[in-house]
């Protein structure tokens, strides 16, 4: 009995008390939100219930994970990989199917996303990782390793599919790549690979929505016409001319006896190279619900009482109630 007060004495004096706080303090403002906008639907209880439930939730995770000294997590990196492999492998197989995406697991009363677990427990795995091989963070290999590790997440996920999930990886990785000091340099051509694999559909995606807009008498551009029409070996020339220019600022550079290793040159150029392949099959895979997502987020009018609606209706609120807002259940957009 003795050694549960202690425990719980040293657990609680270990907590952040101000972050306690604050949580409260958003937890409370997202109730009396919630409360505010289901008013005048009557559904307030409900959506309150569930928010209730997911807080309790959380707060228990929250003192479970606290109790336990973060440093130990390191001996654990194998099994918890293996675990948030295991989550994305089950809800493919269990999981239910929403807005055209197996990645929910559904239990009436509440439902959620394994991917989000499996996004901490990969943080967890993959820094670890790091940590444990910190002295070959120059080398290529640790930087193979760590991406094998990112692949084997994101294979899973876009079966699902879930592109912005996918997204959602790089970002995390590279910053914990950057953490442990691997180069500037590799960092910089990853960005380069994943910004141009992502990029390029979403180019050809903002091309397509102007080109339907003429269509509804809207003006085009002549340019985008061009460079959607005009020519298809289009892409090809532009990435020729940047290598090389890239290829000749380094010829010049070593020129004027700045040496810089012919390495980084092969390894910039073969980022732009397979940045540009990967848009391929990158965009062969989008379904016509996350097309229709780009365009919406590009230009939500496209579908007004559609895909767009809240996008729409969340700037007319912001608009309407400016700073102060428009006062406790008097929200116009929630009344519609």
């Amino acid at each position: 009995m003795t050694d549960k007060k202690q425990f719980f004495q040293h657990l609680v004096s270990e907590i952040d008390c101000w972050l306690i706080f604050v949580l409260l303090i958003l937890m409370l403002i997202s109730f009396i939100a919630i409360y505010s906008a289901g008013f005048n639907y009557g559904m307030s209880f409900k959506y309150l219930s569930v928010q209730f439930l997911a807080s309790g939730i959380g707060f228990i995770w929250l003192f479970l994970l606290a109790s336990f000294n973060y440093q130990h997590y390191k001996h654990f990196d194998k099994f918890i990989y293996i675990l948030s492999f295991a989550l994305l492998v089950s809800v493919l197989i269990f999981g239910s199917v929403k807005r055209g995406t197996r990645g929910w697991f559904d239990f009436g009363f509440i439902s959620f996303q394994p991917v989000e677990i499996a996004k901490v427990m990969f943080i967890l795995a993959l820094a670890s990782f790091l940590d444990k091989r910190a002295e070959d963070s120059k080398k290529i290999s640790f930087l193979i390793s760590a991406f094998a590790m990112l692949a084997g997440h994101l294979v899973l996920i876009m079966m699902q599919p879930d592109f912005s999930s996918t997204l959602s990886y790089f970002p995390v990785t590279l910053v914990l790549l950057f953490m442990i000091g691997v180069k500037p340099f590799y960092l910089l051509c990853i960005a380069i690979l994943v910004g141009l694999a992502a990029g390029i559909p979403l180019l050809e995606t903002f091309l397509d929505m102007r080109l339907k807009s003429l269509e509804n008498g809207a003006s085009l551009t002549s340019l985008a016409v061009f460079l959607k029409t005009g020519c298809g070996w289009l892409g090809v020339y532009i990435v020729a001319a940047v290598l090389f220019l890239i290829a000749t600022g380094w010829y010049l550079l070593r020129k004027l006896w700045v040496k810089i290793p012919i390495i980084y040159l092969i390894i910039l150029c073969g980022a732009i190279l397979i940045g540009c392949a990967a848009s391929i099959p990158v965009e062969k895979s989008l379904k016509d619900y996350q097309i229709k997502r780009l365009m919406v987020f590009l230009n939500p009018k496209i579908d007004p009482r559609g895909a767009g609606y809240n996008i729409i209706q969340s700037k007319i609120a912001i608009g309407s109630g400016r700073f102060t807002g428009k006062g406790f259940n008097r929200g116009t957009q929630t009344q519609l």
